[in-house]
């Protein structure tokens, strides 16, 4: 279903039909399944959200950042990953689609993945987006990582800090571009537990932190399992029994790999200065992942640890 007032530019909405949302969390983008009736495939198409407030605020900021992902796009995955001729700006609306891209969403199986690959391309990618952009902030979720055939990895929706800006944190200035969008995104009961914590530093505002826990939900831990690990981050002893429980009974991760997903999960988070001589050093050289585009799903079940 499309919204009262779609966002699509026009000749894009006439080129594909069956129109799926599948961006649970939409930001300053919408994500859509689409088929092209011309030849009954499927593509991922990407619209810009005009409804967002990031766009409201500074319509230029964020139809800049939409077509800088979409240049980044090209630029790691290859220029045909765009159907080009789908790019289309129809008065302020943008959108185009795309061929060889999936969101981790949207793969209902990750069995066939392997996690120490996974950990080492999304932070060779965070690293190579930090050095060039600064952004503010990642959004590791699933929905926001995209995976091309060829086992390639995409980061999607990270902002650019302002040039010539003093600020350590999004969160600085409440009326930065960059604070907007991370407040568009929606505060999930994850976000409620630990918002009654009162460590010094919430681990859960870093990226490393975010990597670890969408790692865990990768692997297959169950969602309560998660939460009952983030309810113990007071408790610095419960915590590490906790974790050490998961990544050793529940997983049985292999050593480094195990070593990995742990370093993501301190409780006093590493910068990504850190983070990537830290990954790389356990696993190597980065190497493509390899997960089956098509499955039947799992179920990982409750947490009984």
């Amino acid at each position: 279903m499309l919204q009262k007032e779609s966002p699509i530019p026009r000749q894009l909405k006439a080129r594909f039909t069956d129109w799926e949302p599948i961006t649970p969390d939409p930001s300053y983008y919408f994500n859509y399944r689409v088929k092209d009736p011309s030849n009954d495939r499927y593509y991922l198409a990407r619209v810009f959200n005009l409804k967002a407030d990031f766009p409201d605020r500074d319509y230029d900021a964020a139809a800049s950042q939409f077509i800088r992902e979409a240049m980044y796009l090209c630029s790691r995955l290859g220029p045909e990953t765009i159907i080009l001729e789908t790019f289309e700006i129809d008065d302020k609306k943008i959108g185009f689609a795309v061929e060889d891209l999936q969101p981790l969403n949207t793969i209902k199986d990750h069995s066939g993945l392997q996690l120490d690959q996974f950990i080492k391309s999304v932070v060779s990618e965070m690293g190579y987006l930090n050095r060039k952009f600064k952004p503010a902030k990642f959004n590791l979720d699933l929905d926001k990582i995209y995976l091309s055939k060829k086992g390639s990895l995409f980061i999607g929706d990270w902002v650019p800090r302002a040039p010539n800006s003093g600020l350590t944190s999004a969160f600085d200035d409440k009326n930065s571009p960059e604070f907007q969008i991370l407040m568009e995104r929606s505060t999930t009961e994850l976000d409620t537990i630990l918002a009654s914590k009162k460590l010094k530093e919430n681990p859960i505002d870093s990226d490393a932190y975010q990597l670890g826990l969408t790692s865990l939900r990768l692997a297959g831990v169950h969602q309560s399992c998660i939460k009952q690990l983030l309810s113990s981050l007071e408790d610095n002893e419960s915590y590490e029994l906790f974790l050490g429980a998961i990544l050793k009974d529940k997983l049985k991760l292999p050593e480094n790999t195990s070593k990995m997903v742990r370093s993501l999960l301190q409780r006093e988070p590493l910068e990504i200065t850190q983070l990537r001589d830290t990954i790389i050093g356990l696993g190597g050289s980065e190497v493509e992942l390899n997960i089956p585009k098509k499955s039947q799903g799992n179920s990982p079940g409750t947490c009984e640890i």
